[in-house]
């Protein structure tokens, strides 16, 4: 699993709102505490569906903080 971190809360929902959009299974989680970064909010994405999530944040210009491996 992925777990993508943004900047702000706009850019999570921002990112959710695409995600569905484009029918790409997801997951709205909290930031584990340990990541010490973004806004406290992250998608979850599996690993295989990770490309094509990339896809939809760089069409749709969305602002990525990190993303990490879980």
């Amino acid at each position: 699993m992925k777990l993508v971190i943004f900047p702000t809360v706009h850019w999570t929902l921002t990112a959710e709102k695409a995600l569905k959009s484009a029918a790409i299974n997801h997951h709205v989680v909290p930031v584990p505490p340990y990541v010490n970064e973004g806004c406290g909010l992250g998608i979850k994405i599996s690993d295989d569906l990770e490309n094509a999530a990339m896809d939809v944040f760089y069409k749709e210009n969305i602002e990525i903080e990190k993303v990490i491996t879980q």
